[in-house]
């Protein structure tokens, strides 16, 4: 059997694996998301060949394995936005939020397993979704305040619902934010912010760009990349 892409095989160590099959690709990528692996191949692929290049990929993938990093019980509260688990007599199993810009009630049922993962994927994917409902009335205006005080802004803010990709500028001097950045603390949405502002000099990478974020970040660059980089995300990404 030749794989074709929507195939899905079941890995011991990591779970399900969906895969994609690319005419240009010359080789096997993998990366998590909504926390189940999707695998990039080339075509012409048999789950027989397949299979050791996975089992290799086994350790990487669950060293970068993202995980709910809460407690069901007790939930999460980032910068005031308290999100909630409430247990649910009624039937069935889908899971329901109400919400504002103070927080989220998240509905689940009594039998729901918080270590399945079919339904923590269900459940990052309505945090994901209320999370872009409130991000313009959240981050647009952090956003403008953090630019107010560095000294400089885009000719537009908007947002933008990239999953790992947290912001980007463009060169007609727009900013996105990714919804994402609501589950980060406030330092952390503070720093992705003065990243897409110091774009709007610098639109590489350079020596000048660093130095002038880092300037923007009050001299904590490094310390705040070191950050970003080690945060558990509340959510599946």
């Amino acid at each position: 059997m030749i794989i074709k892409t929507g195939t899905v095989i079941h890995y011991e160590g990591i779970g399900p694996v969906r895969f994609v099959v690319r005419p240009s690709s010359r080789k096997v990528t993998a990366k998590w998301k909504d926390g189940i692996v999707r695998c990039n191949i080339p075509p012409g692929l048999t789950p027989e060949n397949i299979a050791p290049v996975i089992r290799d990929m086994v350790p990487v993938m669950n060293r970068c394995r993202n995980t709910f990093a809460f407690d069901e019980h007790e939930g999460f509260k980032i910068d005031g936005w308290k999100v909630e688990f409430i247990r649910s007599t009624t039937t069935g199993n889908a899971v329901s939020a109400t919400y504002s810009t103070a927080g989220c009630k998240i509905s689940v049922p009594l039998s729901a397993d918080f270590n399945d993962s079919d339904f923590t994927r269900r459940v990052s994917a309505l945090l994901c979704r209320v999370a872009a409902s409130i991000a313009p009335r959240v981050l647009i205006p952090l956003a403008r305040e953090v630019a107010a005080g560095v000294g400089v802004s885009p000719d537009l803010w908007r947002i933008s619902h990239g999953h790992r990709t947290l912001g980007f500028c463009n060169p007609r001097r727009e900013i996105a934010l990714s919804y994402m950045v609501m589950f980060l603390p406030r330092e952390l949405k503070e720093y992705i912010i003065c990243h897409e502002l110091a774009h709007l000099t610098e639109m590489n990478h350079s020596d000048r760009f660093h130095r002038l974020c880092d300037k923007y970040c009050g001299g904590r660059e490094k310390e705040l990349v070191d950050k970003v980089r080690r945060y558990k995300w509340p959510v599946l990404r």
